[in-house]
C-alpha cells in the first residue's frame, strides 16, 4: 500500500488544481523557502483529518483556503484528495484504490469522502489506524517535530508511542466505547427519571382502563343477552304471527268454500221458489191477514180515541151521577183491559201450542216418508229371504242393522206426532216392522246361531220403541187438552167482556143526553158502537184467514218442506259463515296486536341497543324471566361503573407504550453499559499486551539505529507505568451525574466493572560515543536530530507506515550524517514509501522523483516535476 497521487485545489498557496503523482521509490520535493513546499505536507495532514490548527500553521479553519493576492482573488473552498494504492489489501476495505477527500467552505461547512461517499472523520481515522498509519507521529514529520519528540510531555510522548506501537486503532475503539458508555449512562439516568415521572400516571390510567375493560366486558355480555332476549321475543312473535297468518289463510279458504256453497244453495232456493206455483197464493193470504191485522189495530186506536172524547164530555157535565157513572165506567174499562190481557196471554199460549203442533205435523210428514222407505226395504228383505239361498247370512245381518237404524229415526220422529189417528197408523206400521224383524230373526236363527244374539238385542230395542210410542201419544193428548182448555178460557173471557160491554152501554144509556152536549155524546156513543162492530167483524175475518192459512199450510207442507229444509240449512251455513267471519276478524285483531307489539319491541330495541342488534336466525332456548333479570343486573353494574372517557384508552396506550419503551430502553442501556465495560476491558488488555511487545521491539531497533547514525554509543527507552486506582465509572460520568446502578451491580452483570488506567512515563536515554550524559538537553542540535531520526526509524522498522513524509528532517545533518540517513531510508523503503521535503543535496541525489515548488508573482505555488531515472537514461 502506498500513496499514488495527491490532488490539491484551493488549499493554502495552491490556488489552482495541482496533481502530484508518486511511486514506491523515494520522492524529493524541493524549492526555495516560502514557495509552499511544506503546504504539501500540511495538505496530506489536513486531508487525513488533522484538527489541530497549530500543526496546520493556522488560527482558524478557513485559513487553509487560498486567501487571495493582489492579482488573484480568494477562493470559496479548499479540497484535497489523497489516492492510496491498496493492491495488497492492507487497508480493510474492498477497494483496490482508496480515495480520501476532504472539502471545506468559507461558510464553515466541511465534508469527508471515501471514494466519493460521504463518511465521518472517525471512519477515516479508524481506517488509517488499521492500516498502521501514524497521522500525528511518524507518518508525517514536520518542521520542529524532531526536537519535540525528545522534549515533549509525558502525554504527548504517550500518544506518539501509541501510534508507534499500533494500538491506536484499539484506542479509537476504546474511545468510542467510552463515549457510548457515557451516553448510555446519561440516557439510563434520564430514562429512570422519566419512568419515575410517568409511573404514577400509568397506575392511575391502568385502573381506569381496567374499569373500562370491565365495562366493555359487561357491555359485551349485556349485548349478547339482549340479543338473545330480543331475538327470542321476536322469534316468538314471528312464530305466532306465522301461525295466525296460516290460520287466516285457512279461514279465508273455508269462507270461500262456504260462500260458494251458500251461493249455490241460494240459487237452488230461488229455483224452488220460482217452481212453487202456489207459493204466491199462500203469500197473498199472509198479506191479507197482515192487512186485516193493521185495520183492526187502526180501529182499536180510533175506538180508544172516541172513548177518551166520550169520557171528557161526561166529565164536563159535572153531575154526581156522572161521577159515579165515570167511576163505574173506569172499573168496567179496567176489567175489560184485564180480560183483554188474559185473552192475549191465552192467545199467545194457544199460538205457542199451535206452533208446537204444527211443528210436529211437519215432522210427521217426514216420519211418514221415512216409514214408507222402511216399509219398502222390508218388502225387499222379505223378497230376498224368500229366495232361500239368494241372500247370504251377512246380507241379512246388514239389512237388520239398517232396519234398526231406521227404527231409531222412526222413534225420534214419533215423539213429534200430534194427531192420535196418525199415531195409531204409525203404531200399526211399527207392529208390521216388528213382525218383519221377527221374521228376519227367525231366518237368521235358521242360518246361524251366533247371529241371533244381535237380533234379540234389536227386538229389545223395538219393544222399547213401542213403549216410547205410548208415552209420546200421551204427551200429544195432553197438548190437545191444554189447547182445548185455553180455548174455553178464551170463550169465558170473551163472554165476560161482552157482559161488561152491555153494562157499559147501560151506564151510558142511564146518563142520557145532558144539556146541549147530549147530542154530541150520543154521536160519540154511536161512533163507538160502530167501531166496536168493525173490530168484531175484523176478528171474525182474521179467524177465517187463520184457519185458511192453517189448512193451506197442511196442504202445501210437503211442497215447502224441501224449501224449508234448505232455508234452514242456509241459515245454519250463514251462521257458520258469520262464525268464520268473526274468527277471521279476531285473527286480524290478533295480527294487528302482534304488529303493534313488534313495533313497540323494535322501538325498545332501538332505544336499548342502538344499531348493534343483529337478530339470531335460530331460536335460543332461554328462560325469559331469568334473562330479563340478568339484563337488569348488568345495567345496574354499568350504572355503578359510570361513564369513562374513551380518550383514557388512547392516553393509556401512549403512556403504556412510552413506559414499555423506557423499560426496554433501560434494559438495552444496561446491557450496552455491561457490553461497553467488557469491550473496554478487552481493549485495555489488548493495548497493554501489544504496547509492551511493540515497545520492546522499538527499544531494540532504537539502539541499533542509534549506533548506525552515531557510529557507536548507546540509546534505550525506559517504560514506567503507574496504575491509577479509581473507579472507571467515576471517570466516565460527566457533569457530576452518577450511574443509576451501583458499579458493583454492573460488574456482576457484565463480569467487569472497573477499567484500569495507567499513567505511562517513557524516558529516552542516549549516549553518543565517548559521552556519558544524564539528560537529553545536554545533546547538541545535530545529536538531538540524529537521536530523533533513530527513534523514528526504529518505529518505522517495527510498524511500517504505508508512507512517511519527512519535512526538512535532514536540515541539521552534515554530509556524513546525511549519507547515513539516506542509507537507512533506502533500507526502510522496501516496506515504507518516503516523501522528503528537503534542501539536502544527498537526499535529492538518492531521490527517484524530484518535484520543484516555486511561487509566481500572484502568490500561487507552481509545481515542476522530473523523473531523475528517466532523465539519466536520456542523458546517457
Amino acid at each position: 500500500m502506498y500513496l499514488s497521487k495527491l490532488e490539491i485545489q484551493g488549499f493554502k498557496s495552491f490556488a489552482e488544481k495541482t496533481v502530484l503523482e508518486f511511486n514506491r521509490e523515494l520522492t524529493a520535493i524541493v524549492g526555495p523557502n516560502g514557495s509552499g513546499k511544506s503546504n504539501v505536507a500540511d495538505s496530506v495532514r489536513w486531508v487525513l483529518g488533522e484538527q489541530s490548527l497549530k500543526l496546520l500553521r493556522g488560527k482558524k479553519s478557513e485559513d487553509v483556503i487560498f486567501a487571495g493576492s493582489k492579482r488573484k482573488s480568494r477562493l470559496g473552498y479548499a479540497e484535497v484528495s489523497l489516492y492510496l494504492n491498496n493492491q495488497d489489501g492492507r487497508a480493510p476495505i474492498d477497494y483496490r484504490e482508496i480515495v480520501i477527500t476532504r472539502r471545506i467552505y468559507r461558510s464553515g461547512e466541511s465534508e469527508y469522502l471515501i471514494n466519493k461517499n460521504k463518511v465521518r472523520l472517525t471512519d477515516i481515522q479508524l481506517l488509517l489506524a488499521k492500516s498502521n498509519f501514524g497521522q500525528k507521529t511518524y507518518s508525517i514529520i514536520g518542521q520542529g517535530m524532531i526536537d519535540s519528540i525528545l522534549t515533549s510531555s509525558a502525554q504527548e510522548r504517550k500518544e506518539f508511542f501509541d501510534e508507534a506501537t499500533g494500538v491506536r486503532q484499539y484506542q479509537i475503539k476504546r474511545d468510542q466505547a467510552l463515549n457510548k458508555l457515557e451516553h448510555s449512562q446519561e440516557n439510563l439516568a434520564q430514562s429512570h427519571g422519566v419512568l419515575n415521572e410517568i409511573a404514577p400516571r400509568l397506575r392511575s390510567l391502568t385502573r381506569q382502563v381496567k374499569k373500562l375493560e370491565r365495562k366493555e366486558e359487561i357491555s359485551k355480555a349485556l349485548n349478547q343477552l339482549q340479543t338473545q332476549y330480543y331475538s327470542r321475543l321476536l322469534h316468538d312473535l314471528n312464530k305466532e304471527e306465522s301461525k295466525l297468518n296460516q290460520q287466516q289463510k285457512n279461514l279465508e279458504s273455508e269462507k270461500n268454500k262456504l260462500e260458494v256453497v251458500i251461493t249455490e244453495g241460494q240459487k237452488k232456493i230461488e229455483n224452488l221458489q220460482v217452481q212453487d206455483t202456489e207459493a204466491g197464493a199462500f203469500q197473498k193470504l199472509q198479506d191479507e191477514y197482515s192487512n186485516l191485522s193493521r185495520q183492526k189495530n187502526q180501529l182499536l186506536q180510533e175506538l180508544t180515541l172516541v172513548k177518551g172524547k166520550l169520557d171528557l164530555e161526561l166529565v164536563k157535565l159535572g153531575k154526581t151521577n156522572l161521577v159515579w157513572a165515570q167511576k163505574k165506567k173506569e172499573e168496567i174499562v179496567n176489567q175489560k183491559s184485564i180480560i183483554r190481557n188474559r185473552i192475549a196471554e191465552n192467545n199467545s199460549l194457544i199460538e205457542k201450542i199451535k206452533k208446537q203442533l204444527d211443528h210436529k205435523t211437519q215432522e210427521q210428514q217426514k216420519i211418514l216418508a221415512e216409514y214408507q222407505n222402511l216399509q219398502d226395504q222390508l218388502l225387499k228383505a222379505q223378497k230376498s229371504l224368500s229366495g232361500n239361498d239368494q241372500f247370504s247370512l251377512v246380507k241379512i245381518q246388514s239389512h237388520l242393522t239398517s232396519l234398526y237404524q231406521k227404527q231409531q229415526e222412526f222413534l225420534e220422529f214419533l215423539g213429534k206426532v200430534k194427531d192420535a189417528s196418525q199415531l195409531n197408523k204409525l203404531k200399526i206400521w211399527a207392529e208390521e216392522i216388528s213382525k218383519e224383524i221377527k221374521w228376519l230373526l227367525n231366518k237368521l236363527e235358521s242360518r246361524g246361531g251366533n247371529e241371533s244374539e244381535d237380533l234379540i238385542k234389536i227386538q229389545e230395542k223395538l219393544n222399547w220403541f213401542l213403549t216410547s210410542k205410548d208415552s209420546l201419544v200421551n204427551e200429544i193428548q195432553e197438548l190437545k187438552i191444554k189447547l182445548e182448555i185455553g180455548k174455553q178460557k178464551n170463550q169465558q173471557l170473551l163472554e165476560q167482556g161482552e157482559k161488561l160491554g152491555e153494562e157499559e152501554k147501560k151506564i151510558e144509556l142511564e146518563l142520557g143526553p145532558m144539556g146541549d152536549q147530549g147530542s154530541n155524546n150520543q154521536d160519540l156513543h154511536q161512533q163507538k158502537e160502530k167501531l166496536e162492530t168493525g173490530v168484531k167483524k175484523l176478528d171474525d175475518e182474521l179467524k177465517d184467514l187463520q184457519k185458511g192459512l192453517e189448512d193451506f199450510s197442511k196442504d202445501q207442507e210437503h211442497e215447502k218442506k224441501q224449501l224449508f229444509t234448505m232455508q234452514r240449512s242456509m241459515r245454519d251455513l250463514q251462521v257458520e259463515l258469520n262464525g268464520l267471519n268473526n274468527d277471521h276478524n279476531e285473527v286480524k285483531i290478533a295480527l294487528a296486536k302482534i304488529e303493534t307489539r313488534k313495533e313497540d319491541l323494535e322501538k325498545e330495541i332501538a332505544a336499548e341497543m342502538s344499531r348493534d342488534f343483529n337478530p339470531l336466525e335460530e331460536k335460543i332456548e332461554i328462560n325469559l324471566g331469568e334473562t330479563f333479570a340478568e339484563i337488569g343486573r348488568l345495567k345496574n353494574n354499568l350504572a355503578v361503573i359510570g361513564g369513562i372517557d374513551e380518550e383514557v384508552v388512547k392516553e393509556y396506550n401512549e403512556v403504556k407504550e412510552r413506559h414499555d419503551f423506557l423499560n426496554e430502553q433501560i434494559t438495552d442501556l444496561e446491557s450496552a453499559i455491561i457490553s461497553c465495560h467488557n469491550i473496554i476491558e478487552e481493549l485495555d488488555e489488548k493495548i497493554k499486551i501489544q504496547f509492551e511487545e511493540a515497545f520492546e521491539k522499538i527499544n531494540k531497533q532504537f539502539g541499533n539505529y542509534f549506533k548506525i547514525l552515531f557510529n557507536g554509543g548507546a540509546a534505550k527507552l525506559l517504560l514506567q507505568k503507574r496504575e491509577i486506582k479509581e473507579q472507571l465509572e467515576e471517570a466516565l460520568v460527566s457533569n457530576g451525574q452518577e450511574s443509576e446502578e451501583e458499579p458493583q451491580n454492573i460488574k456482576e452483570k457484565g463480569g467487569a466493572a472497573r477499567g484500569r488506567k495507567y499513567e505511562i512515563v517513557i524516558e529516552i536515554q542516549a549516549s553518543p560515543p565517548g559521552k556519558r550524559l544524564k539528560s537529553l538537553n545536554m545533546l547538541s542540535g545535530g545529536e538531538k536530530a540524529l537521536t530523533s531520526i533513530a527513534l523514528i526509524c526504529a518505529i518505522i522498522a517495527n510498524n511500517p507506515s504505508p508512507f512517511v513524509i519527512l519535512d526538512e528532517v535532514d536540515a541539521a545533518l552534515d554530509e556524513a550524517n546525511s549519507e547515513r540517513f539516506v542509507k537507512i531510508v533506502d533500507e526502510l523503503s522496501d516496506s515504507t514509501q518516503f516523501i522528503c521535503i528537503t534542501h539536502n543535496r544527498m537526499t535529492m541525489h538518492h531521490a527517484a522523483i524530484l518535484y520543484g515548488i516555486t511561487m509566481s508573482n500572484d502568490g500561487v505555488s507552481k509545481l515542476l516535476s522530473i523523473n531523475l531515472q528517466e532523465a539519466e537514461k536520456v542523458a546517457e
